[in-house]
């Protein structure tokens, strides 16, 4: 299930960066960086983190050229010397907040990944807005830049739930590629969460999709969750469509 590699300076230092259970990291690496941070009377907090993975002996898991979905393949880890990865956040204690982190060339420090989020929060709810840029991927047949920004809020109703939504917009293709509505339910010993989600794609070749996603959890015991897809709605009923 580890088909996505995402390297940046949230996964520098984790000792399997690939997603999923089925791919373990092998070989020795040393993950290299320095991270800042300062707290002021304001409220005001600052984190910061510049860094670089090395790999040193053993086989570079990143680098396999047998795989498949090409997990690895322009991941900035591919190679002996990593791309660098740096990051920046900012809180306030009015529950105004800023993260910023990207991914640079190792050669010439040009950006590969840059993701920004500003986000507000209270006891009433949150919202935020995203931006997300990724150079160009052949091997995953991107043949030039992505660009794309988000948003989500999320509303407190009484104590315990929580009615939530997103959206997600492709400014190249000018396409709502995704969004999702859900109500949630959280307390100190149960937690419940169902939400209608949509995708799209520019691509012919691939389909819209919808799927409904439900998570509950029970303190000590453990988290379940469950999607039901399309295709899965189809194989219940024997209907071509949803």
């Amino acid at each position: 299930d580890a088909q996505s590699l995402v390297f940046d300076a949230s996964t520098l230092f984790l000792r399997d960066k690939f997603s999923g259970y089925d791919r373990i990291e092998s070989g020795t690496r040393a993950n290299v960086g320095m991270i800042y941070s300062a707290q002021f009377d304001n409220g005001l907090a600052l984190n910061g983190l510049i860094g670089q993975s090395f790999h040193i002996a053993g086989e570079n898991p990143y680098s396999r050229t047998d795989d498949l979905v090409n997990v690895g393949e322009e991941s900035g880890l591919e190679d002996d010397r990593s791309d660098v990865v740096a990051s920046l956040a900012a809180t306030t204690a009015s529950g105004l907040a800023l993260n910023t982190q990207a991914r640079f060339d190792k050669e010439n420090l040009a950006i590969k990944r840059a993701d920004t989020t500003i986000s507000f929060s209270n006891a009433k709810g949150s919202v935020s807005a995203n931006y997300t840029h990724i150079a160009e991927q052949p091997h995953y047949s991107f043949d030039s830049n992505r660009q794309q920004i988000g948003f989500s809020t999320s509303i407190n109703i009484g104590e315990h739930w929580k009615v939530f939504g997103n959206a997600q917009y492709d400014i190249d293709s000018n396409l709502m590629i995704g969004d999702g509505i859900g109500v949630s339910y959280h307390d100190e010993c149960f937690t419940f969460a169902l939400s209608f989600n949509e995708s799209r794609s520019s691509s012919p070749d691939t389909q819209d999709s919808q799927s409904i996603s439900f998570k509950i959890g029970l303190r000590t015991i453990g988290d379940y969750e469950g999607r039901l897809s399309e295709d899965d709605y189809d194989d219940y009923t024997g209907k071509e469509n949803f």
